[in-house]
């Protein structure tokens, strides 16, 4: 490319006046030759290249959108975290403060020193007095392993109320529809309402209004317990009822343990593996989310943003802008007051009372052995023999019967047939259906 001006040029201030006026018009009037305030926008069609970092600022300097720079190997170690990109969140005047969301990365995890030992980090953090960061909120390791340390929601809508556990859900949530699949493992569809019985349990299961099915499993079904039950409504004057206890049914269907209210009999279940007629406590729903004290704690907050290190800026020999040496992170502890005890009771106090009420119903129910093996609280039984009932006083017992000695009246009674006795001289049974 020719030189524009040369010894002699007649029309220098010509040229140097189309220079001017190609200069205001931009794009180049975006970046200032010696430093300051950009005053429109930088086009580039290559690369921007900086060996510290590239802020764009708020209009108030609070936060800033942020690309650092990786810092140097020689002055990393193994347990330092370093900033990648920031973010910012505009704030909302005089009612939420701005702040970030921070990319940081790691090397060196899990003893791995290769790629398989990057992080990358995802936190918060806000222009709060003092400042608060968050803990991480997303891991991504170089090895493929991704943590999420808290609660997942998936399929739900933005403004989902916040829970204390993840969800995942279709979002049309049409009853058949997938929620998840594990593949070569589970599939879970969107059911009907209701959860079944409120007490505390691992895992709950709704069912599908079109056929009632709430599990098909292709394999079998394994249980620890023995013996199949279902609940069954105590009469008002019936008492506590043991396990392996030979208890009456009166004729309106209740459990009873007065002979002459008895018209059929039967054993309490010890271990079930099955338990039927599971409806005695929806009148109280679904019990409340169980709460956890906050206990008084110290916490870690961030008091001042760490600070790349800026270069002075020079005008030939002129200093412009003086060097500003790098700050590193500083951090206060803050001591956070937990519940006190008024507060921890009325948090509770939902939970409590719905127990309370739980137990309440539980008492006038009890779980009866209607097939499979159970123990039954009689002594000195061999196997083969049946139990049947007898009257004693008021109440009801069983006895062990051989089946040559058993009149058909007995047999009608018998609970079940012995088939083995239990270390501590139990007679284990064959429940037998009455």
């Amino acid at each position: 490319m020719a030189d524009k001006f040369y010894d002699g040029m007649p029309n220098v201030n010509e040229k140097l006046n189309d220079m001017d006026r190609a200069f205001a018009a931009g794009p180049y009037n975006a970046l200032p030759l010696t430093g300051g305030v950009m005053s429109g926008p930088l086009a580039n069609t290559y690369q921007i290249y900086s060996t510290h970092s590239i802020y764009a600022r708020s209009v108030d300097g609070l936060t800033n959108t942020s690309l650092y720079a990786p810092v140097n190997n020689t002055g990393n170690t193994l347990d330092r975290i370093n900033p990648a990109m920031s973010l910012g969140v505009t704030g909302i005047a005089g009612k939420a403060f701005e702040g970030a969301f921070i990319f940081a990365t790691r090397a060196g995890r899990g003893g791995s020193y290769v790629k398989d030992g990057f992080s990358l980090y995802l936190r918060a953090l806000d222009t709060s007095p003092g400042g608060q960061l968050s803990p991480g909120l997303l891991i991504v390791r170089g090895n493929g392993y991704v943590t999420i340390p808290k609660y997942v929601r998936i399929g739900t809508p933005e403004e989902y109320d916040d829970t204390y556990y993840s969800v995942i859900q279709n979002p049309n949530q049409v009853e058949g529809t997938r929620n998840l699949e594990i593949v070569n493992s589970a599939i879970f569809n969107v059911g009907a309402t209701g959860y079944g019985n409120g007490s505390e349990c691992v895992m709950r299961v709704t069912q599908t209004s079109l056929t009632g099915r709430s599990i098909n499993a292709a394999g079998t079904i394994n249980a620890s317990g023995a013996d199949y039950a279902e609940y069954m409504f105590k009469a008002p004057a019936c008492g506590v009822v043991a396990a392996g206890q030979v208890i009456g049914i009166g004729a309106d269907g209740k459990l009873t343990d007065r002979w002459a209210d008895a018209i059929s009999f039967a054993v309490k279940s010890t271990d079930p593996c099955m338990v039927g007629g599971d409806k005695w406590s929806q009148q109280l729903g679904q019990r409340p989310a169980s709460v956890t004290r906050a206990l008084d704690r110290v916490e870690s907050m961030l008091a001042s943003e760490a600070q790349p290190a800026v270069e002075a800026i020079y005008d030939g020999l002129t200093l412009l802008t003086p060097a500003i040496p790098a700050k590193a992170a500083v951090y206060r502890e803050v001591p956070l007051a937990g519940d006190t005890d008024e507060e921890w009771a009325v948090r509770q106090a939902p939970g409590l009372a719905f127990d309370a009420a739980l137990e309440a119903l539980r008492q006038t129910v009890d779980r009866i052995a209607f097939a499979g093996q159970v123990p039954c609280n009689i002594q000195g039984a061999v196997p083969g023999q049946f139990i049947v009932p007898v009257q004693d006083g008021a109440g009801i017992a069983g006895i062990a019967i051989n089946e040559t000695d058993m009149t058909f009246q007995q047999y009608t009674r018998a609970v079940g047939k012995v088939i083995a006795v239990e270390d501590d001289g139990r007679a284990r049974v064959i429940v037998k259906v009455a």
